[in-house]
């Protein structure tokens, strides 16, 4: 069965997630990008994104940290 990807939630609008809309078809594979701004923030940063879609273990997250400096 192809997994496809129904949605994602961020934190926050500064994280922006580009995925593919097309079903991922078992044994191929595909990229999910997670774009971060930091224009609006500074200092340590911990964020979460979450990624729905049809798999058995749906609702997945991800998470990443980091620092951004002034």
């Amino acid at each position: 069965m192809p997994l496809i990807i129904t949605k994602t939630e961020v934190e926050c609008s500064c994280t922006t997630i580009a995925f593919p809309s097309e079903p991922i078809l078992p044994k191929e594979s595909s990229k999910i990008v997670v774009s971060f701004d930091t224009k609006s923030v500074y200092d340590r940063q911990d964020r979460i994104v979450e990624i729905i879609s049809n798999a058995k273990n749906s609702n997945q997250k991800i998470r990443f940290k980091g620092v951004v400096l002034k």
